[in-house]
């Protein structure tokens, strides 16, 4: 480098060459020429000059071995960081994986799992729940439900969560009586509120508020007053197995028509392989306002499900059949339900 510094350009030609191409070879030619000659010279003055010279060269050497590890290091991490993941994923002689953590994708398909199952699980999930009740009335006519149901979880802080759970009904009531027409609509939305530990042990659990909103349409679709009430949810994992329930009252209205009722989901899960499940979740429900011969519908059964994946998207499909053992005079005496829920985990 030092060299190279005292090194003066070469005198520029004043007369024109046969071509551009011509031009280039000929200062190419004479560099290496004035290179060569200089190297020559410096090589001699080096031979000549002692200790002092010497070491001056080393530290030379020395600093462009520096640059050269330093620039070979560089290389070394560029390309360390292109594959990571596969030097990551390496197996040790024993055949042990060398990366304790598990892919992105299986952390995912757990995820997406335990929220198809989980009522407060910490995952956007969006249900779309079809219940259709069949024989209702004299005329033995069915009654549809559809039931839009986001869930959408918040922290609240490193401990704790929030998880909102907000059931939008349309309903189809057939004509049920010769003085009643048939009546489509929106139903009384419903949120709730669950706040639930961000570090659940081998209990999961939610508790909070529930809110009843004036939204129905019509009269038969629901009780067109404001209301509220509490709601609960717990449930553990042993093995294969899920189990719990989630509870809730709610009270709205207060004269005139009011609703007093009380809503009990029992859920049992048995996982199976490729994500298969069986599964019994019947909606028990008492009508507080009700003569207690009719207060009540019982309903027992089951059905089948799956958590798959659809392109990118994460799915969770289950049917289910259940019969009344109890409920009012003239209710249906059988139910279909069918869910498709859109999975939505973190990555």
């Amino acid at each position: 480098m030092a060299i190279m510094k005292h090194l003066h350009p070469p005198p520029r030609v004043c007369f024109a060459l046969p071509s551009k191409r011509f031009r280039i070879r000929a200062f190419i030619l004479l560099l290496g020429l004035v290179a060569s000659f200089a190297c020559t010279k410096a090589s001699a003055q080096q031979d000549a000059a002692g200790p002092t010279d010497k070491t001056s060269t080393t530290t030379a050497s020395k600093s462009y071995e520096q640059l050269r590890r330093r620039t070979d290091t560089r290389k070394q991490k560029t390309v360390s960081r292109t594959s990571g993941e596969a030097k990551e994923a390496r197996t040790d002689d024993a055949g042990t994986s060398s990366a304790p953590a598990a892919p992105a994708s299986e952390g995912s398909q757990e995820a997406a799992k335990d929220a198809a199952q989980n009522p407060v699980a910490h995952v956007i999930s969006i249900p779309l729940q079809n219940n259709t009740a069949f024989n209702v009335g004299p005329y033995q006519r069915p009654v549809n439900e559809l039931l839009v149901e986001p869930v959408i979880p918040f922290r609240l802080t490193n401990d704790w969560m929030l998880i909102t759970r907000t059931i939008t009904p349309l309903i189809y009531v057939p004509r049920l009586s010769p003085t009643q027409s048939e009546t489509f609509g929106l139903g009384n939305i419903n949120p709730s509120f669950y706040v639930s530990p961000a570090h659940p042990g081998s209990i999961i659990w939610g508790i909070g508020p529930q809110v009843w909103l004036p939204t129905a349409t019509d009269k038969k679709l629901g009780v067109n007053k404001w209301g509220t009430g509490p709601s609960a949810v717990v449930l553990t994992k042993q093995s294969h197995w899920l189990f719990g329930a989630l509870v809730n009252n709610v009270w709205a209205g207060t004269e005139g028509r009011q609703l007093n009722q009380l809503t009990l989901n029992p859920f049992v899960y048995y996982n199976l392989p490729r994500g298969w499940y069986v599964v019994t979740s019947p909606i028990i429900t008492a009508d507080w306002e009700a003569h207690r011969n009719n207060r009540w519908t019982v309903p027992v059964g089951g059905g089948f499900g799956r958590v798959f994946k659809m392109g990118h998207q994460l799915l969770n499909a289950r049917a289910q059949f259940w019969s009344d053992v109890k409920a009012p005079t003239g209710y249906q005496n059988w139910t279909m339900q069918t869910q498709l829920q859109f999975l939505l985990p973190r990555k």
